[in-house]
């Protein structure tokens, strides 16, 4: 009878433990495949030059209190100025959450994306912001920012807020 105890004080925690870590890899993959779609949608947008869908990305705080969004992503395009060969790579960034009484009422994140080459040769690298939850302000929810910056580090083009 104590050699069946001590198997399972033993055995036990040996299930619990991977169980555990497995719940957590999921839940993070769950958000990385978020993000990834998020970045996704981005990089189609800019590779059709997609302003309007691109616009529609924004949070609808943010096109109703920033006024030059619409103007700024048709700069971006212009700049742009041709479809996307290739990209490096898309760093997930940073990520926030707020939990209240243990649930999360907030989640957002930045992203980059990094050596986006286009096909008339030249090179850039975008930096945003997106908020996937909000359940005080839900009108937050979509992209809070798009920095453009060109293969020599020089800021071209600043939406929104960061």
């Amino acid at each position: 009878m104590k050699n069946k105890k001590k198997i399972l004080v033993i055995l036990i925690p040996l299930l619990i433990i991977p169980l555990f870590v497995l719940c957590l890899s999921l839940n993070s993959f769950s958000k990385m495949t978020k993000q990834k779609d998020v970045c996704e949608k981005l990089l189609i947008c800019l590779d059709e030059s997609d302003s309007e869908s691109l616009i529609n990305m924004f949070s609808s705080y943010d096109l109703k209190n920033d006024s030059s969004i619409s103007e700024c992503v048709d700069e971006l395009m212009t700049y742009l100025g041709g479809h996307i060969e290739s990209i490096k790579e898309i760093d997930g960034g940073s990520e926030q959450k707020t939990f209240i009484k243990g649930k999360i009422t907030r989640y957002s994140f930045s992203s980059t994306i990094r050596d986006i080459v286009t096909d008339n040769g030249k090179k850039y690298k975008i930096v945003f912001g997106y908020t996937m939850l909000n359940t005080d302000n839900p009108e937050r929810i979509g992209i809070n920012y798009i920095t453009f910056v060109d293969d020599q580090h020089n800021q071209l083009i600043k939406i929104g807020w960061e």
